[in-house]
């Protein structure tokens, strides 16, 4: 097993493979510099002098750069390994797509007037250039997987053929999405596109990390379960989405039932898998810790941890926390731990001189590291309740929340620094300029403070970028306007767009009996809009879902104080005083309502039916 992955890249059309890594780590090295705007935005006594518009912009680059884009170009250079000669140029034309597509989004991310819309998965700015350079990058990734599709008997390289699954699977849920007509009856179109192939796309970053783990066992002489147990667990990784034509079948026109059966598949089936096999590497790991501290084991070890602590993080999520990117930060996490030693171990494959194995060591344990105490302050705060997708406010902050913000803000420093000096490293040493090996009569360079100085710089061009070019030049606005109006009104559309998106999630989850996670979207759609009496109604409705009956009467009452016609919620008021017993409170509401609601109101004859009960009720008393 020792040599398969070194045989793969032997064979392997260097050139190309070598092109899909120089765009997978361009977009990782990009990412971070938007993670680090995130960084500030949560960490205390920072966070308050960053624009309210920037949050938004730099989570969805940052999202979509660190996970879309770096795992499926570095998806493109594994799969690149299997293609044939004949194949060749149409990979070319697939990488030189994805390359334009990984640019238009970017573009569209600094100079774009769209909002930011944050969906889960693929979080998407609205706007035609960042759709279509979206599509563009996916076309091209598809494209290279079909020219890999010939099978190779070399050990784990299955693995690749099985990670394409899943993807064909995201395809159609993409398809299924443009044609289902409850996706066209809902009005957050962008959230109903990409959910589906958010959630299948989880199932082939495992099987990738699946494999990246057996290539690092063999070439680092750790024990692995044998070929077969391998395959039919890389198997059993890819299988569960199909399924997938089962759930577009069974809940066609019901998009909620769509939506929390991608949900159940991926919380259910995309794991267990994956758990086994980290099993049999932990084992192997312990049964050869008196070995050499190489590199490879190192990273190993770190994305089994990330990935175990991912997993127990997402069994404990309840609502829409920060308990949420404490799970993905750990899963994701692994991931790119992974990625890293296996372009660290192509290097020289690919024409780079070796680097220096202790610098690389450093790199990978600070990286890890960083995101051990990232998770453990993400975890920290959700267990305080702090929503996830919002910048830490200080105001009235408890000693605990702003503890766990602090913690967030170490180890988050400490992983972009680390991923900056794996970007630095890497483009050095593929490029040509390579970090000479140590033990050299040239002295080596240390590159930890330039790593800081240039996490710095980057942080200060993109907070400029985000923050000035979209009113100069996205926003069609006149340059020598009143800038202080032109800012506010971008902050007032911004807080409007996060407004709608969040309240149309909350329906959503609503609808589909997601209590909890509807409260989480309708409490942050209450703080943005506290005057909102849809808001209000939607949240008792919530609360009554939960038998939660005090708290729902509340937000039913306060909704039709902010408006007299507001008529739904005298119908949960109505239900809210019945939990609460109290009978001749609950029939006034339902009088209230039967009153102002129209005769075709569908509602009408059940409300009718629980009056007439609590009548009979009240009259035996």
């Amino acid at each position: 097993m020792t040599r398969v992955f070194d045989d793969l890249l032997f064979d392997s059309p260097r050139s190309l493979v070598r092109a899909w890594l120089l765009l997978a780590v361009a977009s990782l090295g990009l990412s971070v510099l938007c993670a680090a705007v995130l960084v500030l935005a949560r960490t205390p006594m920072l966070g308050g002098w960053l624009p309210a518009n920037l949050f938004g912009r730099a989570l969805v680059l940052h999202v979509d750069l660190a996970t879309l884009v770096w795992f499926l170009s570095f998806a493109g250079a594994l799969w690149s390994m299997n293609v044939r000669a004949r194949g060749l140029s149409s990979v070319w034309v697939a990488w030189v797509i994805s390359l334009l597509g990984a640019g238009a989004m970017l573009i569209a991310g600094f100079v774009g007037s769209g909002q930011a819309v944050l969906s889960n998965y693929v979080p998407m700015v609205d706007h035609p250039l960042f759709v279509g350079g979206l599509v563009w990058f996916s076309a091209g990734i598809v494209v290279t997987a079909v020219a890999g599709l010939r099978m190779s008997d070399k050990g784990d390289s299955v693995a690749l053929q099985w990670a394409k699954l899943p993807l064909c699977m995201a395809l159609i849920a993409l398809a299924h999405a443009a044609f289902d007509p409850a996706g066209h009856a809902s009005p957050a179109v962008l959230e109903s596109a990409v959910w589906g192939a958010g959630h299948l796309l989880q199932f082939v970053y495992v099987v990738l990390a699946m494999f990246g783990w057996s290539a690092l066992a063999g070439v680092s002489g750790v024990a692995a379960p044998s070929r077969t147990i391998r395959r039919v667990l890389f198997s059993l990784a890819a299988l569960p989405v199909l399924a997938t034509p089962f759930l577009m079948w069974s809940s066609w026109g019901r998009q909620h039932e769509l939506w929390m059966g991608y949900s159940q598949l991926m919380r259910w089936a995309s794991w267990p898998a994956a758990c086994a096999l980290a099993v049999f590497m932990a084992i192997g790991l312990w049964r050869s810790r008196s070995g050499a501290l190489s590199f490879e084991r190192m990273a190993l070890a770190g994305s089994i941890m990330l990935f175990a602590l991912g997993c127990v993080a997402g069994a404990a999520i309840r609502t829409e926390t920060t308990m949420v990117p404490a799970h993905y930060h750990g899963t994701i996490g692994a991931v790119t731990a992974v990625f890293m030693a296996l372009a660290y171990r192509m290097m020289p494959f690919l024409g780079a001189v070796t680097v220096d194995a202790r610098r690389v060591r450093w790199q990978l344990a600070t990286y890890v590291l960083g995101l051990l105490v990232l998770i453990a302050g993400l975890a920290w705060s959700g267990v305080l309740g702090a929503p996830r997708k919002s910048p830490f406010s200080g105001d009235g902050a408890s000693v605990a929340s702003t503890a766990a913000a602090v913690l967030i803000g170490i180890g988050g420093a400490a992983a972009v620094t680390s991923v900056i000096v794996f970007v630095w490293i890497f483009m050095r040493g593929l490029l040509g300029n390579v970090v000479r090996p140590r033990g050299e009569s040239v002295g080596r360079r240390d590159v930890r403070w330039k790593a800081f100085a240039m996490t710095a710089a980057g942080i200060a061009v993109l907070g400029a970028a985000l923050t000035w070019w979209p009113g100069r030049f996205g926003g069609g606005e006149v340059i020598g306007q009143d800038q202080t109006a032109g800012h506010a009104q971008h902050a007032k559309q911004q807080r409007e767009a996060e407004v709608k998106s969040r309240f149309e999630q909350g329906v959503v989850m609503l609808h589909a009996r997601q209590y909890d996670p509807a409260i989480a979207s309708f409490h942050r759609v209450l703080e943005l809009a506290p005057d909102m009496p849809e808001a209000h109604v939607n949240m008792g409705f919530a609360l009554l879902g939960l038998s939660r009956f005090d708290a729902a009467r509340d937000f039913f009452e306060s909704a039709t104080e902010l408006r007299r016609n507001q008529i739904n919620a005298y119908y949960g008021l109505a239900l809210a005083l019945e939990g609460l017993g109290d009978f001749p409170g609950a029939a006034g509401a339902m009088r209230s309502y039967l009153h102002r609601s129209q005769q075709d109101d569908p509602f009408r004859a059940k409300a009718q039916a629980a009056l007439d009960r609590w009548q009979t009720r009240l009259a035996k008393r």
